[in-house]
């Protein structure tokens, strides 16, 4: 999978993807889900807790989601 720019394609409203963003000091990544407001309601990823929203402008590229791993039960 590759990182597709916003500035190319945005992702369906309401699709959990991984988001590349932008803060004051460095680039990070997190899962959000694109919300018709023109925010993105951030999910947080290991156990993270992100407790802001992220304006469209905050957000620089997005990619889906990998597939879960094949695991087999007992």
């Amino acid at each position: 999978m590759k990182w597709i720019s916003v500035n190319e394609q945005l992702p369906e409203i309401d699709l959990p993807v991984l988001i590349a963003y932008k803060d004051w000091h460095s680039m990070n990544i997190c899962v959000a889900m694109r919300c018709e407001s023109g925010y993105w309601d951030v999910q947080g990823v290991g156990g993270y807790e992100i407790e802001n929203d992220f304006q469209e402008t905050d957000i620089t590229h997005w990619m889906p989601l990998p597939a879960l791993p094949d695991v087999k039960t007992r």
